[in-house]
């Protein structure tokens, strides 16, 4: 019997979409190249070694509910996942508000007075919301239905604001309802004061899995099995210049490889490069409204400030959301709080500080020396956690297109452009980048397993574009 012909398998990008499609599919065959246009592997979700420092780009945590892709990393990774207990605070007027809500930690920062207009206020909303729905067609909307105005003053417009570089009432409802998974003021003030029966209270995950050397580790390891194959490549500094098309399918891409260009022959693609640039690589373009639709879509900069600070620990937190309006950073990881192994020196630690910003506003012109003084000046001088002499080395490193932006009518663009690439046979796009959702890392991965079990199918059997947040995605039962 004639042995089956191998496909040529593409996968742009290998950060965890990618390297997830590339590992799944590299246990049944081989002929699988994955280009990837960094030094690195893992995408946002890499990990950085610095003068024998390991810093992540942000926290980056992993947990899902998905058994398959949990049993996935334990294999991959074993006894290098350790678990890290979650504490996330609010920073707000010099002071720290747990998350979730404690009745006691809002009623002491707040004082009684402030504390009862609060609830008073979430009081008169929801009754009049019940008698006269407002649709929520925003951010804003969404929140204060939920919470009040005076909470949504208090803690979510400013942080959304910075993250966003928009009015809150241009940002799609859709953000509020990924990334704040209907938590309720009320219950969780009621959880507070009468824990349910059998002491199950429903809350956010507070312990996580986490590889000791960084969550890089994980797409280190998926490289490395790919490559155990030797018809199989992950390619690093190799940008994907164009993706040609024959007959309404993907015939080949070209690559440039050492400063050449090269055209590779392609049965099957997995893309988990922005679909904006997907888009614009295509040869031929596609039709003139599917590329004005692109155009339209936008991702949101991120700028990452790390440091090491000579201090065993600067706070107990993992991460902080700082809802200072007066600070330009707007989260806070500290890397000691996650694992001893990532810092070489007891009385040490590794801080990120995280900014926002788009590449063609000044904020993002700004010089690497110039970006690291505003981040160190609000640590410092604004919420006085250090003091500048105490920081060892810090450095700064920019991601363009971070997070997709659920703005300017963006669904409607996004319907444009899926369509068309739907419409190829033999393509898939997966991961945050490549489908413009605001996915969590599991999510992204569970993308990257989808297209691979769709070409070992031989048929499109499962839906990328269903993976997304569920309501209550972080939630889970405390037994």
């Amino acid at each position: 019997m004639k042995e089956k012909k191998e496909k040529k398998i593409a996968i742009i990008g290998a950060g965890p979409a990618g390297l997830s499609a590339g590992y799944i599919l590299s246990k049944n065959q081989g002929n699988i190249s994955v280009f990837e246009a960094d030094r690195h592997v893992g995408g946002m979700s890499r990990t950085i070694k610095k003068k024998g420092h390991y810093f992540d780009i942000g926290p980056h945590r992993f947990f899902t509910k998905n058994e398959e892709i949990n049993r996935m990393i334990d294999e991959l990774l074993g006894k290098e996942l350790i678990k890290v207990k979650r504490y996330t605070p609010i920073y707000y007027g010099k002071k720290f508000y747990n998350y979730p809500i404690k009745l006691g930690n809002v009623v002491k920062n707040f004082g009684l007075f402030k504390s009862l207009m609060v609830v008073g206020d979430y009081g008169v909303t929801k009754v009049r919301t019940k008698l006269r729905p407002k649709e929520e067609k925003s951010f804003e909307d969404w929140v204060t239905n939920r919470f009040g105005r005076r909470l949504f003053n208090t803690f979510f417009k400013a942080y959304t604001e910075k993250l966003w570089g928009v009015p809150t009432s241009e940002i799609g409802w859709e953000f509020a309802a990924q990334r704040i998974k209907g938590l309720s003021i009320m219950t969780a003030i009621k959880n507070a004061v009468i824990p349910q029966k059998g002491g199950e209270v429903r809350t956010l995950v507070d312990e996580f899995k986490y590889p000791k050397l960084g969550i890089g580790r994980i797409y280190q390891r998926m490289s490395d099995e790919i490559k155990k194959n030797k018809k199989n490549n992950v390619q690093l500094k190799t940008k994907v210049l164009k993706i040609n098309l024959k007959r309404g399918k993907i015939d080949s891409i070209v690559i440039n490889e050492n400063g050449r260009s090269k055209t590779i022959a392609v049965d099957e693609l997995v893309s988990s490069m922005p679909i904006t640039e997907l888009i614009l690589s295509m040869h031929p373009l596609p039709p003139k409204k599917v590329i004005t639709a692109a155009k339209k879509l936008r991702f949101r900069g991120l700028i990452s400030v790390l440091m090491t600070v000579k201090r065993r620990q600067v706070t107990e937190a993992t991460w902080i959301y700082v809802h200072e309006p007066k600070a330009s950073v707007g989260r806070i990881t500290e890397l000691r709080n996650w694992s001893n192994h990532m810092i070489p020196h007891r009385n040490k630690t590794n801080i990120i500080a995280e900014m926002w910003a788009w590449e063609d506003e000044d904020k993002w012109k700004k010089s690497d020396k110039e970006l690291a003084e505003i981040a160190i000046s609000d640590l410092t001088d604004l919420m006085g956690f250090f003091e500048k002499d105490e920081i060892v080395f810090s450095f700064v490193v920019r991601e363009p297109k971070a997070y997709p932006a659920y703005i300017d009518n963006y669904k409607k663009h996004l319907k444009v452009v899926k369509k068309y690439l739907d419409s190829i046979p033999n393509l898939q796009i997966v991961g945050r980048y490549g489908t413009f959702m605001y996915n969590n890392q599991d999510h992204s991965i569970e993308t990257g397993i989808m297209a691979a079990k769709n070409i070992i199918a031989g048929e499109r059997i499962y839906d990328i574009s269903s993976v997304n947040s569920d309501l209550d995605y972080h939630e889970e039962k405390k037994k």
